[in-house]
């Protein structure tokens, strides 16, 4: 039931995202890449790199961790390819995302969204209330803003501007919504020890919501947007499962 309530809660958000992107007009404007379908290739061979990352963090990790240090380490590795693969071509910040342009209309369209989740959870999947201390809290959230920013900066900031300026913004899209999930079956696998099927089926699972941060970014053109959705996103159903 809790599957369905959350699929058409990502349908609703996709008209959700199209409306308030009217009516806060976001600036538009467009990063150029002298080559751009060499840095296609290269972002796609930055994210196996970070695949290969994670699939050694998770050989030597046992269990998921949410240490904010240990949080900030590990995706900070992820992120590290980017970073220098940006420096050496020398990629400006507005070319993964990061710019002042559309800031505080992104900051607001992030914010609402995560408050439409939110409402969602509470009145339809855990209507008696989500009960933890206020440090537990605050730590998670605290673990899943990491996340969800360096997470975005690595694929819609960095990977989709690139594939979108290489093969188009729907194909970009989709593409890069495939890969965030694909990324995310050395969890499954390792961390969690699921058969390959489970893992499989858990990873593409996230489909659906990658494509909706993806979309979001399209819109807004600035990186806080999905960031900040994304880490709503990961707060509130990690609680969810807990609640549960």
């Amino acid at each position: 039931m809790n599957d369905i309530i959350i699929f058409i809660f990502i349908i609703t958000a996709f008209f959700f995202v199209m409306l308030l992107s009217k009516a806060l007009q976001f600036a538009d404007y467009a990063v150029e890449f002298k080559n751009p379908v060499q840095d296609s290739m290269i972002s796609m061979l930055a994210i196996l790199i970070i695949i290969i990352s994670v699939v050694f963090n998770g050989l030597f990790t046992s269990k998921v961790i949410f240490g904010i240090k240990y949080t900030f380490i590990a995706n900070f590795a992820n992120l590290l390819p980017v970073i220098l693969i940006c420096y050496f071509k020398h990629d400006s910040f507005k070319s993964v995302g990061i710019t002042k342009v559309n800031l505080l209309k992104s900051i607001l369209l992030g914010c609402s969204l995560v408050l439409f989740f939110y409402l969602t959870v509470h009145f339809f999947i855990s209507p008696n209330g989500m009960h933890y201390s206020s440090y537990y809290i605050t730590s998670l959230l605290i673990n899943y803003i990491i996340v969800g920013f360096f997470e975005e900066i690595i694929f819609r900031g960095y990977l989709q501007t690139r594939l979108t300026a290489s093969l188009g913004k729907v194909k970009g899209m989709v593409l890069t919504a495939i890969l965030f999930s694909l990324t995310h079956l050395s969890n499954g696998l390792i961390l969690q020890h699921l058969n390959l099927n489970d893992a499989l089926i858990n990873s593409l699972a996230l489909l659906p919501v990658s494509l909706l941060l993806g979309y979001i970014m399209l819109k807004a053109k600035n990186i806080t947007a999905p960031a900040i959705f994304h880490a709503g996103l990961d707060w509130f159903g990690q609680i969810i499962i807990y609640t549960m």
